[in-house]
């Protein structure tokens, strides 16, 4: 006989199964290593954790059988595992921070900060006073006074801060078609991707990404709501 441990992440939850799988209990069962070296096997797979603990003959048989030195054997294995470890799986990030405890799935921080990065005040000055995001008009490409005053402010800090990068995010409202609102919104990034890298910001400190009226900031279904989710977001991280 011997007590397997089983842990099972399902919807979120980490589940801890033990089963009994129950074998002819004679000492033959128990091989030399067995007897030499009692051990508790560990099995990992992608959504699967096996620990199986093995009884010996170093007692008697009954003593064995009822479980208390392979199900001891493997709980204590159990026991030893850094929490990290057995939900690794699920980091997006690779931050050692649980996606589903992660508030900043996509960049590493520290468990302090909730797996976000840290922000230092420079990144506050241009996350809050100044607008983070800039607005297009219907089917336009231009780039507004204010929506300029804010790259100019971005380029500043990606300037003073050289091992900042910007993550930029293009978006449309959700009126025309698929096809049309993903090139819309990819020529968006590139006429903020183009303004920083004409500024003199490395290729390389830049990410970015496109949406199609999947993220709205404000009531889709009004004018103005449109005019808000018609916009490329700008985010600085290190």
């Amino acid at each position: 006989m011997r007590i397997e441990v089983y842990l099972i992440k399902i919807n979120k939850l980490l589940l801890l199964l033990i089963a009994i799988v129950i074998t002819l209990c004679t000492s033959a069962q128990s091989s030399d290593n067995y007897k030499k070296y009692p051990l508790t096997r560990l099995i990992f797979t992608d959504s699967l954790s096996t620990m199986c603990g093995y009884y010996d003959s170093l007692n008697n048989r009954l003593f064995n059988c009822k479980g208390q030195v392979i199900l001891a054997r493997a709980i204590n294995i159990v026991q030893r595992i850094p929490h990290n470890l057995c939900c690794s799986l699920n980091d997006m990030d690779g931050d050692g921070i649980n996606d589903d405890e992660d508030k900043c799935m996509y960049l590493k921080g520290p468990a302090s900060n909730f797996g976000c990065p840290v922000i230092n005040e420079d990144i506050v000055r241009i996350h809050y006073p100044a607008p983070r995001s800039v607005l297009f008009a219907v089917n336009s490409l231009d780039l507004s006074p204010t929506s300029i005053k804010a790259l100019e402010d971005c380029v500043d800090l990606l300037k003073k801060l050289p091992d900042l990068k910007v993550n930029i995010e293009g978006h449309t409202d959700n009126r025309g078609s698929d096809e049309l609102n993903r090139k819309l919104s990819m020529d968006r990034v590139k006429v903020v991707m183009d303004y920083l890298l004409l500024s003199g910001i490395d290729k390389s400190r830049i990410t970015y990404s496109a949406y199609i009226g999947t993220y709205p900031v404000a009531n889709p279904k009004t004018k103005a709501g449109r005019a808000m989710n018609r916009k490329v977001e700008f985010y600085l991280y290190k």
